[in-house]
Formats: structure tokens, sequence, C-alpha cells
């Protein structure tokens, strides 16, 4: 969505965070192709981490959902050799490779672990004291914890 795009630049720009878009990256394939095509899906994921691998750089998505299945991607693949294999070689036929070398992660958890809530308190310029919001950053960011590993949901 551009509003999470623009939001996502102008909060890393301010925070000192450097963030760069991946040319050529494709959609995670999610809303239940995976359940139709999965080694589409899985090859389309490992294509979008390649990407990242080229240029030496992690992967990082503002998606819950894009973050869920390009973990469990990973997860996959560098669990399983034949299956790393067989996306190699439809990889291959665009001149990619799946090493297994960038991490996906997604900006709340840069937010959260790597910027740290204490760096994030000091840059608060208007504090939103008395504001009641119900938060909603979608289950999954937490589910499943074996896949997504940032933090225990229980």
């Amino acid at each position: 969505a551009k509003e999470d795009y623009v939001a996502t630049k102008a909060v890393a720009k301010k925070l000192g965070i450097q963030i760069e878009e991946l040319d050529g990256w494709t959609c995670c394939g999610a809303s239940h192709v995976q359940d139709i095509a999965p080694l589409a899906v899985l090859a389309t994921n490992a294509r979008n981490i390649a990407l990242a691998e080229e240029q030496g750089l992690d992967l990082m998505t503002v998606c819950n959902t894009c973050t869920l299945m390009l973990r469990e991607a990973k997860n996959e693949l560098d669990r399983d050799d034949v299956q790393k294999a067989r996306v190699n070689n439809i990889l291959a036929q665009a001149g990619k490779k799946y090493k297994g070398t960038s991490d996906v992660t997604h900006f709340l958890w840069v937010l959260i672990r790597d910027y740290g809530l204490n760096n994030l308190k000091a840059k608060v310029v208007k504090p939103l004291s008395g504001l009641r919001v119900a938060e909603y950053y979608g289950c999954h960011l937490l589910r499943p914890q074996e896949e997504t590993g940032f933090e225990d949901f229980q």
C-alpha cells in the first residue's frame, strides 16, 4: 500500500535508518496460492531473498504476511537441501540463486530490537498522552512462533 511505503520511508529517514527498495521484487504470493502451487510460491519468495543476497542485504518488509511467507520459505530452504536444489533449478532460469545468507525481518522488529524503544522514546516530539488507542499489528507477525521467531505471543 502506498501509505505504508510513504510512512516507512519517512520514519526511517527521521530515525536515520537506511533502507533500499529491491529492484525487481515481486509479491510474496500469499492469499492461499501456496495451497495450489507451493513450489511456485517457494521459488517466488526465494527469488526475493536472492535479490537481497546479491546486494549483501537483509530483507525487511512492512507487510506482516510477506514477512511470514518469506520466513517460511527461508526456514524451509535452509532445512531441506533437496527442496533448495529444486528451487535453485527454477531460479537458475532467471540467473538467480538462493544461498540463505540474508535474514528476513519486519520494520516493527527493526524498530524494537535494533533501534530500541529508548531511542524511539527519545525521538518523540509530540507525545500522544491521553490518547486512547487499540493496537493491531496482525497475527502473521507473531504466529506461528516457530516461523516468526520474534517473541512468544502467549
